[in-house]
């Protein structure tokens, strides 16, 4: 069975989005589905991206024009590979 196929991820087990980004983004406004903050990932000087409190996605529509999904943004955020970043956010499928 290949392990790192997206349909086995235990998306059930997926951070609360809200909870996930207010890590990173502390003053984030809950009220809307979409909000903007400055991007981490390159040197932002007002908000280019979005970031979906809904669902967990997001996209920049600055610099470095990235975007996906919740474990996406973990992996670039801590330099991880897919299968270490769904370990550390606990919904990789597979023991050890």
């Amino acid at each position: 069975m290949k392990q790192n196929s997206r349909k086995e991820i235990n998306w059930h087990k997926i951070p609360d989005p809200k909870e996930y980004y207010l890590k990173y983004f502390p003053n984030l406004k809950l009220a809307t589905e979409w909000v903007k903050v400055v991007c981490p990932f390159h040197d932002d000087k007002t908000p280019s991206l979005s970031i979906n409190l809904k669902h967990g996605g997001y996209i920049c529509r600055g610099e470095c024009k990235t975007k996906g999904n919740l474990i996406k943004f973990h992996m670039r955020r801590h330099n991880l590979g897919f299968v270490e970043a769904c370990k550390s956010l606990g919904v990789w499928p597979y023991a050890e």
